[in-house]
């Protein structure tokens, strides 16, 4: 009777371990397989994050005739005079290969694409500079570019929607020994433009916003005929204290003849405000003659 006792047990113990057996099987089978479930879900789901900034860089176009920035560095050494430029192909390439990487989250479907037509600064002693206007899914913004042990590239501004570059200048506006402030006009709009002024932060190659001239041009609708005058468009110049000269010209539709003009003086503050940077603290003298010709030659921008 004992033995039969002991035989049923045997069998009982024997059942019981071939069942812990098959669940612990049964365990190791799904932590093996479950972390590659988990594994294979985080891979696609990196992938969809990833696929539109390949599809984007992909699409984006290649710097060519050597490497990077070679032909931006071309042109930028080419530069003799301040005016407006044509970018080709290679150049506006070196230009978005040398924007800064996207943050996660923020990569564009598309990739980015620089504007045609640019401003050129002749060197003042420190590398000529390039303003381009560039276009992103998160917008147009201002990059500026200077030659250097590698090219120097800043981001001057973003702009809003209806804004496009018109012209840049340098200024002298902190009294320092060469010129290192910058006059950015925009077009606003069909007619109208602006001026931003910024200046130059220490000795590296930065620009801080230093205010705004609002009213600086505005186009005239001459279609009618008659009377109606042409706009207006200014110029400036710094004085001798540092202080920016503004000429705002009137043109009559016929012949673009200036009729009347009105010359402010304004003064512009380091690290201050969009606004606050520029204060108008009078008027000055207007000059001899009012021709855009006769104005650029005696200093005028």
């Amino acid at each position: 009777m004992k033995k039969l006792n002991s035989n049923r047990q045997s069998r009982a113990a024997g059942v019981r371990s071939t069942r812990l057996v098959a669940a612990l099987r049964v365990c190791a089978l799904a932590l093996c397989v479950l972390p590659h479930l988990a594994y294979a879900q985080s891979d696609a789901d990196a992938k969809l994050d990833t696929d539109a900034a390949a599809a984007a860089a992909a699409a984006a176009p290649k710097p060519t005739g050597g490497p990077v920035g070679a032909s931006l560095d071309k042109l930028l050494k080419g530069i003799h005079a301040d005016g407006p430029i044509k970018l080709n192909d290679g150049v506006k390439a070196d230009l978005i290969a040398l924007l800064p990487s996207a943050r996660r989250g923020e990569e564009c479907p598309t990739p980015a694409a620089g504007a045609s037509d640019a401003s050129a600064i002749a060197s003042r002693g420190d590398g000529a500079m390039l303003i381009a206007q560039i276009t992103s899914c998160q917008g147009s913004f201002l990059m500026i570019y200077s030659p250097g042990v590698r090219i120097r590239a800043a981001r001057l501004l973003d702009l809003e929607e209806g804004q496009t570059l018109e012209d840049a200048h340098l200024l002298n506006l902190r009294e320092a020994k060469r010129e290192d402030d910058l006059a950015i006009t925009l077009h606003v709009g069909l007619t109208r433009e602006e001026t931003r002024l910024f200046l130059r932060r220490g000795d590296g190659f930065a620009f801080g916003a230093s205010g705004t001239l609002p009213a600086f041009g505005e186009k005239g609708d001459c279609a009618g005929g008659g009377d109606v005058t042409g706009g207006y468009t200014s110029f400036l110049k710094v004085d001798a204290k540092g202080r920016l000269e503004v000429l705002r010209v009137d043109t009559e539709c016929v012949g673009g003849t200036p009729w009347q003009a009105r010359c402010d003086l304004w003064t512009v503050a380091a690290g201050a405000t969009e606004q606050a940077g520029v204060n108008q603290v009078g008027v000055c003298a207007l000059p001899a003659k009012l021709d855009a010709k006769s104005l650029h030659s005696s200093g005028w921008r």
